[in-house]
């Protein structure tokens, strides 16, 4: 018998094999099977908290050559790919919606430029369209562009002031809010002035155009001001109502403002309106502000009392004028070793006097901050301060005067948009700016403006020489100016200013120099220009610049002369622009010099930008350290004195209501004392005093009998008395108040005069008990009532010192 056991364990041990094989491959399996799911969904996971971390806002959106022009900002910590675009024109319902690929990647903190220049979508900016942009993760942004006369917008115009004197000027300012419903942004807001209404015989004449022309877009929520100066004349009463709109806004859509003329006020009449209505703070007693009149000053100069501003306002220019500002005599004053200090609320001018005729239809950029060029014409805008990494580094000083100015790396550039005032076109036109070369390899471009085939250009040659050549048609010879011999690249500052007097011809000039050899061009008779770079030939960058750039002028239409040329060159754009010698001395009561306190022979003041509308943004201050103690006897006066020596012309703003924050009024403040400079005002001890307020709004008010005073502090004995409100007659409204008929209603644009007693102590109505003697006195005007929603109103106003006889 054949025995089998052993084949039969062998079998066994095969079947034993494969049943553990399959259990270990299926358990294998099983394991890959759960790791392969966590993987999925740790993935899954992250993939969440990506689309949960990306996130995007539109920044600015316009309609260029019938193209959007979109910009989006990466807000989230991710980089975000912009896979596509849709798009549903709401205005036509035979649009198709639409969807484009756009597949730009923009990295966080980073703005994305020119989205929809380049798909093939074309719009309207008559029309308004629903946009929606998708991500790569799949998250959206939607918002709606809008044109102004979908449905009405909020539309305000406010006169500041609304009551003017015969010949004065008023501005309109036009609010326009986007109170649209969403996330709808409004394009291409454009204002403008309808039909003027006038009453008896009042007129008007246009003395600056609206400003801005246009604003290419606004957000939800933002509002945006437009501003139109008017002269006013008229008899007192006439009126002039101005009403306002959008081009091709909602039909109705309009404001109005109405400016009323009125009596020229006193001094102390405007002073005290301003503090009424808008609630200005009395200067310190060791400033004297600079006042606007000049009665009672030895020989007409201006008055300097430490008095509220009470004016509407005078310009003087320091180059014509040669300023002297008096205090009054009359006090005897004792000032101490220390700093004096003027702050001086200004603008310079924008260009040299040869300049200052040509300057309607240009482009001037100074580099003033860390933002987009802003040009101070107000005749360009939305230009772009490169992207992402390709954006040139400021340095606030590092500019040839000292000024504000960009450094370029090779790699920056600037994008300047192209518009009327910039564009080139046809000769004749003229193009300036400071740089400061680094010696790198290659040829670098200051500033490229081009179409496909055309181009305006100014440049370094890679031998170190400037060049400036443009091209007016593709297939003809450019015209060139180049430099021969020279070695621009060397670190050092130079202002090249180059001139298309005709349509081949060109001029160069290096600081204020003509140099350069030309070589005359063929073609057409303009150059096409849909794109400006500064600092390289296009945003890829090419042919980037190494250096410091400032100060870029533009002339549109206009060649400058030789000797213009040597004027600009020769302008200072920062810390001395102007030159300027400062005297502060002490006179008699005459005006008849005595002794210095001192001198600053051509002391630097710096260029303070006053934009399109000359406007008094900001104010710079002399500063000089007085040794000595010095003391006025009460027949000696104190003069300040400003000479022009040389620079842009300095236009100094004194004596303006409007002025009420930073910068206020300019003034000159001197070491503390308890001392006080006298005013100019004078009253009688034993006549009643009357006083003339007007309300320029914004409501009707109620003056009160209770707590309404002036207020007199003798400055030597600090004795005081107060003068009680006896009336209020107004033009529309007279009346008595007293203390059983409280208040006198004080209508919105309307003038008051108030008379007040006698100053007595206690004050009374009547009699002549505790009569004020005659002396010298702090004035102060105490007001108090209550609006039309019966919020309490209470003001104080400032009068300096004043002579009671």
């Amino acid at each position: 018998m054949i025995k089998r056991r052993g084949l039969s364990s062998v079998i066994g041990m095969i079947f034993l094999v494969v049943v553990l094989s399959s259990t270990i491959g299926y358990f294998t399996y099983g394991v890959n099977l759960i790791e392969s799911l966590n993987d999925q969904i740790v993935i899954k996971s992250m993939e969440t908290q990506n689309k949960i971390k990306e996130s995007f806002d539109l920044s600015t959106v316009q309609i260029v050559n019938g193209k959007f022009n979109i910009t989006l900002q990466n807000t989230g910590d991710l980089p975000i790919n912009i896979a596509r675009l849709w798009v549903k024109n709401v205005t036509d319902n035979t649009w198709p919606l639409q969807n484009f690929t756009v597949n730009k990647i923009v990295t966080p903190g980073e703005i994305l430029t020119n989205v929809g220049q380049d798909v093939g979508l074309f719009a309207l900016d008559t029309q308004a369209y629903d946009l929606k942009f998708v991500t790569e993760r799949g998250n959206s942004k939607e918002f709606s562009v809008n044109a102004p006369g979908q449905q009405p917008l909020d539309i305000r115009l406010i006169a500041l002031p609304q009551t003017v004197s015969d010949g004065f000027l008023t501005t309109l300012l036009m609010t326009v809010t986007n109170n649209m419903t969403n996330n709808n942004i409004l394009l291409n807001l454009a204002p403008e002035m309808q039909t003027i209404q006038t009453t008896g015989t009042a007129s008007y004449e246009l003395i600056s155009n609206v400003t801005p022309l246009q604003i290419s877009s606004l957000a939800k929520g933002n509002t945006e001001y437009f501003t139109w100066t008017y002269k006013i004349s008229g008899d007192v009463g006439n009126t002039v109502i101005f009403t306002t709109a959008l081009q091709n806004g909602f039909p109705q859509n309009t404001a109005s403002a109405q400016v009323t003329v009125n009596d020229v006020l006193l001094a102390q009449q405007s002073s005290t309106t301003l503090a009424l209505n808008s609630g200005v703070n009395s200067p310190n007693k060791d400033q004297l502000v600079f006042h606007s009149e000049t009665n009672n000053t030895p020989s007409g100069e201006y008055q300097m009392f430490s008095g509220d501003v009470d004016n509407g306002g005078m310009t003087i220019s320091v180059e014509t004028d040669n300023p002297k500002f008096f205090t009054n005599d009359g006090i005897a004053v004792s000032i101490p070793a220390g700093n004096w200090n003027a702050s001086l609320t200004y603008y310079s001018s924008p260009f040299p006097d040869s300049l200052s005729d040509n300057n309607s239809d240009n482009m001037v950029l100074h580099f003033e901050g860390n933002i987009s060029p802003i040009d101070s014409t107000g005749n360009t805008a939305n230009h772009i301060l490169g992207s992402g990494s390709n954006m040139p580094t400021y340095g606030a000083s590092s500019g040839p005067h000292n000024s504000g100015a960009f450094s370029f790396n090779g790699n920056d550039y600037i994008e300047l948009n192209s518009e009327n005032e910039n564009r080139v076109d046809s000769s004749p036109d003229t193009t300036a700016l400071w740089f400061k070369g680094d010696d790198v390899a290659g040829s670098q471009i200051l500033y490229r403006a081009y179409s496909a085939n055309e181009y305006y250009e100014i440049g370094l040659q890679s031998d170190d020489n400037v060049y400036f050549t443009y091209l007016t048609q593709s297939g003809q010879t450019p015209t060139l100016c180049e430099t021969s011999g020279g070695d621009y690249d060397n670190g050092n500052w130079q202002f090249i200013t180059v001139v298309r007097a005709t349509d081949h011809s060109c001029l160069l000039y290096i600081n204020g120099t003509s140099v350069g050899i030309t070589t005359t061009g063929s073609g057409s008779s303009s150059v096409s220009v849909s794109n400006i770079f500064v600092g390289a030939e296009d945003d890829t960058p090419n042919n980037g610049f190494n250096g410091v750039i400032d100060d870029i002028f533009h002339w549109n239409n206009y060649a400058l002369s030789s000797s213009e040329i040597a004027d600009l060159y020769a302008s200072n754009y920062g810390d001395s622009a102007h030159l300027v010698t400062v005297s502060m001395n002490k006179t008699d009561e005459n005006g008849v010099f005595k002794s210095n306190i001192v001198t600053d022979v051509a002391y630097p003041l710096k260029f303070l930008d006053g934009m399109e509308n000359n406007d008094f943004l900001s104010s710079f201050n002399y500063t000089a350290f007085i040794a000595n103690s010095v003391n006025f006897t009460s027949s000696e006066r104190l003069v300040f004195g400003m000479n022009d020596v040389t620079g842009l012309d300095l236009n100094m703003r004194i004596d303006d209501t409007s002025l009420t924050g930073n910068p206020a009024n300019s003034f000159l403040q001197y070491p503390s004392t308890s001392d006080i400079f006298a005013s100019y005002l004078t009253f009688t001890a034993s006549s009643n005093i009357g006083i003339t307020v007007y309300n320029v709004g914004p409501s009707s008010i109620w003056l009160t009998y209770e707590g309404t005073r002036l207020t007199f502090e003798d400055v030597v004995s600090s004795n005081t008395y107060a003068a009680v409100i006896l009336s209020g007659n107004s033009t529309t409204n007279g009346g008595v108040i007293t203390s059983t008929q409280d208040s006198i209603a004080f209508p919105f644009n309307d003038i008051l005069n108030l008379e007040f007693s006698t100053a007595k102590n206690p004050p009374a109505t009547t009699g002549s008990t505790g009569l004020i003697p005659a002396g010298t006195y702090d004035m102060n005007l105490h007001i108090t009532g209550y609006d039309i929603n019966g919020k309490s109103i209470t003001r104080t106003i400032s009068f300096g010192l004043v002579t009671v006889t």
